[in-house]
C-alpha cells in the first residue's frame, strides 16, 4: 500500500489530529485530574426573563432580548421568506 493510500484510508493520524491531542493533554495536565465542580444552573424569577411573544419582527431584522434580572441574552431570528 502506498503512503498516499495509507493516509487516505484514515488509518494514519494527520498532523492536526496529533497536535490537537497534544494540546488537550497539556490542558488536562495543567488543570490536573480528579473531581471538578459542575456548572450550576441558576433560576431567574424576573417577570421579563423570557422574550415577549407575538411581536412583529420586520423583514431582514432580528430581535435581541436581554433579561433585566440576570442578563441572559436571547436572539430571535425569524424565517426569511423571499420570492
Amino acid at each position: 500500500m502506498s503512503l498516499d493510500a495509507y493516509y487516505n484510508s484514515g488509518m494514519m493520524d494527520t498532523f492536526h489530529d496529533l497536535w490537537v491531542d497534544e494540546q488537550e493533554m497539556k490542558v488536562f495536565k495543567e488543570k490536573g485530574g480528579g473531581f471538578f465542580d459542575l456548572p450550576q444552573k441558576k433560576t431567574c424569577r424576573h417577570p421579563e426573563h423570557r422574550p415577549p411573544s407575538h411581536i412583529h419582527i420586520p423583514q431582514g431584522k432580528g430581535y435581541r432580548h436581554v433579561c433585566p434580572g440576570c442578563g441572559n441574552v436571547v436572539d430571535i431570528i425569524p424565517q426569511q421568506v423571499t420570492l
